[in-house]
């Protein structure tokens, strides 16, 4: 298996999508028992050129987990696999599916990397992927909260844990109510650095849940994470005063 995955490494590790694309109908008869990885956080990345990668990243060592390339027919675009941390013969792209799909069997030592995407046309993308329990990038707790300053006020907040050079972009949550009604916000970061919104939730219709997406840069790579946190019982703002200098 150590030998196939080296010649993998060789052959493969630069693959270019400006070659004629495989009959769609052709299957590589090594991915009969492909596993997707189904623990793990969903990105998609675009640009106005018609390119995207969407896929986890958060992957199991020891995977076979599936990417879906997306781009503009006009626009050629080669995909690379590049290291974090540890080295390049941990992971390795498999051949399979069709030019848009990209297979990427994840060797049992990963921990972390980068899947690139690039063209001279504004498609430029570095996808940050780690294992479970690695913070690469970025990592988020699950969502708290506290009252707010004003009666009836609920603060929701996740903790990030940043890696060095990276820095919080943009968060955003979800909020579904006893009613079943679902309210999304932007987030903020009060005065610790924390991700948050400051929201008025009535004991009436309390909150059962709250979904936040969280997104951190370094340079040209960016990484989201997602956190959901179900409240039992659930909660509402219950008096002000709860949360001072948030």
């Amino acid at each position: 298996m150590k030998k196939l995955l080296y010649l993998l490494v060789a052959m493969s590790l630069f693959i270019s999508c400006e070659k004629d694309s495989p009959d769609e109908n052709s299957t590589d008869q090594n991915l009969t028992s492909i596993t997707i990885d189904g623990i793990s956080d969903i990105v998609n990345k675009s640009s106005s050129s018609g390119c995207s990668i969407t896929g986890p990243t958060i992957v199991t060592p020891g995977t076979l987990v599936k990417f879906d390339i997306i781009r503009d027919t006009s626009v050629g675009a080669s995909i690379s696999l590049h290291p974090i941390i540890g080295n390049s013969s941990d992971w390795a792209i498999r051949p399979g599916g069709n030019i848009n799909e990209l297979f990427v069997q994840i060797g049992p030592s990963f921990t972390c990397g980068e899947i690139r995407l690039r063209n001279g046309d504004g498609c430029n993308f570095n996808l940050v992927v780690s294992s479970p329990g690695n913070i690469c990038g970025l990592g988020i707790s699950d969502v708290g909260e506290l009252n707010g300053n004003q009666a009836d006020e609920v603060a929701f907040f996740t903790i990030p844990t940043l890696s060095s050079g990276w820095s919080i972009t943009s968060s955003s949550f979800s909020v579904t109510y006893q009613s079943n009604n679902v309210s999304n916000f932007i987030g903020y970061q009060n005065p610790n650095g924390y991700p948050q919104i400051l929201i008025p939730v009535y004991c009436t219709d309390r909150v059962k849940s709250v979904t936040v997406s969280v997104t951190a840069s370094s340079g040209s790579s960016s990484v989201v994470r997602t956190r959901t946190t179900n409240f039992s019982p659930p909660v509402c703002g219950s008096g002000g005063g709860g949360i001072g200098g948030f």
